[in-house]
């Protein structure tokens, strides 16, 4: 599909009553990229890289409580951080996402599979499909909490360092830069001193996973005035650079960056980003090599006091 066609389709359910639920169905019956497809395995390693970064950097506990905000429909790495032994999650969605279908998507791919994944302490002995998808169900089978509608600035309903390890995976890129820095605070507020928080963060245009005709970079074309058109809410992407939430961390928190693992270009994309005519805003604020990152996860631990 053109990327163009797909953000005029995404600014109308945007904009329309029952436009999610819409979008949703036409994810996966007619883009069909519902259940996920090549990213599934990629959001399971990177539910392995977080857990690998909480080994590292995070303090020696028996009984951890994972939090992630951002958890979208199908439960892809709370469910992996399960079967690695967390027994105890606290999730957090804007609006109420969780599908059943998915789920058990999740649930079925993770239970055939199992045996060919690195850092397991549990297995499915048998394979679980879920039944209704609600809250207390997933609280019932899987120890997670499921907090939506809620919102990731403020989760007044937790209190000041009550958790472990904080995760979001393909999340920030999407939301408001202005609402990114609030944000990271709530979570510096969650979080126990001496523990770390572990984001994976993509740089890249979204809409080219769509169209592959499209560039990882060709949203840095468009002027913001211009891109608003083409980032609805059900799209949005922010188009800041790593080192724009480097400078957001170190100006708004005290978190201190322990990891960054950078993701760079190929070659073949490298010379795509210098054929392409940057808007004014990129031109002036940005090196090449600022805006050719096309993604990282950023390790940030809370000192003690």
């Amino acid at each position: 599909m053109n990327w163009k066609v797909k953000a005029i389709i995404q600014q109308v359910f945007s904009h329309i009553p029952f436009g999610e639920q819409m979008n949703y169905l036409g994810q996966r019956y007619i883009i069909r990229n519902l259940p996920r497809k090549e990213d599934f395995w990629s959001n399971v390693s990177h539910a392995q890289e977080h857990f690998n970064n909480f080994r590292k950097h995070g303090m020696p506990m028996e009984s951890p409580i994972f939090y992630e905000f951002g958890v979208g429909w199908d439960l892809i790495i709370p469910l992996t951080y399960y079967l690695m032994g967390i027994d105890h999650q606290i999730l957090v969605d804007i609006r109420p996402l969780l599908r059943k279908e998915l789920i058990n998507d999740t649930l079925k791919r993770l239970y055939m599979r199992q045996h060919e994944l690195s850092m397991l302490s549990r297995k499915f002995e048998r394979p679980i499909c879920i039944q209704w998808g609600s809250a207390n169900e997933i609280k019932e089978l899987f120890g997670m909490v499921y907090l939506a509608p809620c919102d990731a600035r403020n989760v007044s309903i937790l209190d000041r360092n009550s958790v472990d390890f904080i995760t979001s995976t393909g999340v920030l890129e999407h939301v408001p830069a202005r609402d990114v820095a609030p944000i990271l605070r709530e979570c510096e507020r969650l979080l126990k001193p001496g523990c770390v928080m572990s984001h994976a963060i993509g740089y890249f245009d979204h809409y080219s996973v769509l169209d592959p005709k499209t560039s990882i970079y060709n949203f840095l074309k468009y002027s913001d005035l211009v891109w608003r058109f083409f980032s609805p809410s059900l799209h949005y992407q922010n188009r800041l650079r790593h080192k724009d939430y480097l400078t957001i961390i170190r100006a708004s928190t005290n978190l201190k960056i322990v990891d960054e693992i950078i993701h760079s270009p190929t070659t073949e994309e490298m010379e795509k980003l210098r054929q392409i005519r940057l808007a004014q805003r990129f031109r002036a604020n940005y090196t090449l090599d600022d805006l050719a990152v096309k993604g990282a996860t950023l390790v940030l631990r809370k000192e003690p006091t």
